[in-house]
C-alpha cells in the first residue's frame, strides 16, 4: 500500500469528520472498530471474506 502511518492517520480522522462519527476507537495500546465502523466494514468488504474480529 505504501501509505506512511501519519498520512492514513489523517485520512482516517478526514474521513470519519466527512461523515460525522468516529470508526475507530484508539487508544495507546490498542485501535478498535467502533460499531459504526464494523458497519462501513460490512458494506465495504464482500462477505465471504469478511475477517473474523
Amino acid at each position: 500500500m505504501y501509505v506512511s502511518q501519519p498520512a492514513l492517520s489523517r485520512q482516517i480522522q478526514a474521513l470519519e469528520r466527512l461523515i460525522g462519527c468516529p470508526r475507530l476507537l484508539r487508544s495507546t495500546h490498542r485501535v478498535e472498530l467502533t460499531l459504526a465502523g464494523e458497519a462501513l466494514l460490512c458494506r465495504c468488504w464482500p462477505t465471504s471474506t469478511t475477517p473474523s474480529p
